[in-house]
């Protein structure tokens, strides 16, 4: 295409200026009437005033008028288009002047540019990239985390590059349509200011927020304002769909050890001097375990044997042979005795001057010898024990007469409190305590790296009639007993075993000062001296060590298989979060489809938010000419809140005139 050049050009007020395209063809300007074209030898013309070099896109016809009202006819669109470069002349002289600029365009670039394909297609991107999230959240929700989505990209990376072409996508349509309802809303007239604030709403959120304050939320152009606004939470509302929680999930198995029998070797010896039965090989891990309970100042016994290969296991409910304890309170049956001079003692023998508490005529608790120098502060008694010293006393049961499978029945009486109570007659107490074998169920758990049992329940064989068997020189038989379809069973010599292991434990009598941290049982029954007094956790204590001790065995045990836990990272899908970006690309896809039918009703031009449909369409001469020219961005702001315009396509030229 050529073109020559006039440097001479002037403007109405006759000074000079450079000629461009888009003042020619704005109008703005005048050529010299003296200046003569260089590309002729002879008979130079100038252009008259008003003159107007128009592009026609579908004309080959060359077409260059003279108006004195300013605007140039509007090119004929029913013909043919091409791409030309044609000279002008004026009507007067009909000498070329220079080139009209004539475009035409292909088929493909009138779909992109005069109608909404590209926006509705970048509305398609969008919904793709938002169901490209979806369809993987879908796909992973409830499922284990995964490292990478594909190769090298995480799910937050996935989802994180897809939200943003997404909102790319969407944002495109969003502003090319409020720069087309910024055409229709002039068609009816209105502030030059408007203008401005169009264009801004089509820039980003904060014009998009002014937009909607002056049009009230009244206007089709609001839904788009409101989508640039809301875009702004369009790629956090995706990023909060996924949420990685953790959950227990099974990886392994675990094991924990149960009692079925219990069958320890065992030899025994009788000792005449003594009368009584000595105990050999009644296994030195029994042995060994209740002394461990009783001295130890750990608050649990050792468990038994398990395997917890990730260190969280958990067991249901299970049934294991055990010991089992209980203890009913007697105490008012001690009675108060002072001033005689022998009472017999629990141990045997009598002993002088008693001042305290006895049962049956037996000194239990209290002071005695000369000027009561000797204090006793705990006492414990067998009960039907005939293997026995000389003096002593076979007492019976109180409170267990009909106990079945008992291994040991005996009385401990003691004074809470310190040696000072003990002088000044504090209420005594006296218990009866009962260990017999039982079946004990159990729930167990694994956790910070020790085994957790819980007791939900106990067994214990009834009897019919008081067939409690007294304990003498003849070994205790076998016997079995069945729960749930479980058969348990016990050797024989196995509950005289475990009764003599209790008893060596068992003091006959302590004084005060031996249950001191440096008496003759350190932290054993020192508990008896500090509230609550309570023995029970103590015997509780023995009872489990001799289960477990019983479970730990080779011979007569059994696995039984747990869940092993870990923990792992699952996708858990919110969605929730999913509402705002399906809304607003659906609001996307309304707001277009509403742009083309208001711009169809309102016959206005397809120009979108194109900056050179702006400049090439302004606002006319004569409305420009009746302002002064401003110098700064306020005046210019001033002066187009009070200037109202209108697009008006008279003669088919879109202009901006004043109304």
């Amino acid at each position: 295409m050529s073109t020559t050049t006039h440097p001479n050009m002037q403007d109405m007020k006759g000074g000079s200026r450079p000629w461009c395209i888009g003042s020619q063809l704005l109008g703005h300007y005048d050529l010299d009437p003296t200046h003569t074209s260089t590309n002729q030898a002879s008979n130079a013309s100038a252009l008259h005033p008003h003159t107007y070099a128009a592009i026609d896109i579908h004309s080959n016809i060359t077409r260059s008028t003279s108006h004195s009202n300013g605007f140039p006819p509007y090119p004929d669109s029913s013909r043919p288009s091409t791409i030309k470069a044609v000279s002008t002349r004026t009507e007067s002289e009909g000498q070329e002047i220079r080139p009209l600029l004539r475009a035409s365009t292909s088929f493909y670039e009138r779909i992109i540019t005069d109608w909404w394909w590209w926006e509705l297609l970048s509305c398609l991107v969008s919904i793709s990239c938002s169901a490209a999230i979806v369809g993987v959240l879908l796909y992973y929700d409830g499922k284990k985390q995964p490292k990478y989505v594909v190769p090298g990209i995480t799910l937050n990376a996935y989802i994180a590059v897809f939200a943003a072409v997404a909102k790319a996508a969407l944002i495109l349509p969003v502003s090319e349509t409020i720069g087309q309802l910024k055409w229709v809303w002039f068609r009816k007239g209105a502030s030059l200011w408007d203008f401005y604030t169009f264009d801004g709403a089509s820039r980003g959120p904060w014009g998009a927020l002014m937009l909607l304050c002056r049009t009230k939320c009244r206007h089709l152009v609001s839904l788009g304002a409101a989508i640039t606004v809301l875009a702004l939470a369009f790629e956090p509302f995706f990023q909060q769909i996924a949420s990685f929680p953790s959950r227990d999930i099974k990886s392994d198995i675990g094991t924990v050890s149960i009692a079925k029998q219990y069958f320890p070797d065992s030899d025994r010896q009788y000792r005449p001097r003594t009368n009584k039965l000595t105990w050999f090989g009644s296994g030195k891990s029994m042995s060994i375990a209740v002394s461990d309970a009783v001295f130890s100042r750990e608050e649990f016994a050792k468990p038994p044997p398990s395997v917890c290969p990730s260190g969280r296991c958990d067991w249901k409910s299970y049934s294991t042979l055990g010991v089992c304890h209980w203890c009913e309170e007697l105490s008012d049956v001690l009675i108060y005795a002072c001033g005689e001079r022998t009472l017999r003692g629990a141990t045997g023998g009598n002993i002088k001057n008693p001042c305290g508490y006895r049962m049956n005529n037996t000194h239990f608790l209290g002071t005695h010898d000369y000027k009561q120098k000797q204090t006793t502060g705990l006492t414990t008694v067998i009960v039907h024990d005939t293997v026995k010293q000389a003096g002593t006393e076979v007492w019976n049961s109180t409170y267990f007469p009909y106990a079945s499978n008992a291994i040991l029945d005996f009385y401990v009486a003691f004074i809470p409190g310190n040696e000072t109570q003990i002088r000044n007659f504090t209420s005594p107490k006296l218990l009866e305590c009962l260990f017999h074998w039982c079946v004990k169920a159990i729930e167990s758990s694994y956790r910070n790296g020790s085994l957790q049992e819980k007791i939900v329940n106990t067994y214990a064989e009834p009897s019919t009639t008081p067939g409690y068997q007294v304990r003498n020189a003849s070994a205790s038989g076998p016997f079995n007993f069945s729960l749930g379809g479980d058969l348990f069973e016990i050797g024989e010599n196995t509950t005289e075993i475990l009764a003599q292991a209790l008893i060596e434990v068992l003091p006959t009598t302590l004084g005060n000062s031996e249950t001191g941290n440096t008496g003759l049982y350190p932290g054993m029954w020192s508990i008896v001296q500090s509230a609550p007094y309570d023995i029970d956790p103590l015997f509780n204590k023995l009872a489990t060590a001799m289960t477990n001790n019983i479970r730990s065995l080779e011979e007569g045990t059994e696995e039984v298989e747990g869940i092993a836990w870990t923990t792992q990272t699952f996708v858990e899908a919110r969605w929730v979060w999913v509402m705002l970006p399906a809304i607003l690309t659906l609001g996307t896809f309304l707001l277009i489809c509403a742009t083309i039918i208001a711009n169809h009703s309102a016959k206005a031009p397809t120009w979108k938010s194109s900056a050179l449909a702006t400049l090439l369409h302004g606002i006319t001469e004569d409305t420009r000419h009746r302002f002064s020219v401003a110098k700064s961005m306020s005046e210019i702001e001033a002066m187009s809140q009070s200037l109202r315009v209108k697009l008006s396509m008279e003669r088919g030229s879109g202009r901006l005139v004043q109304v």
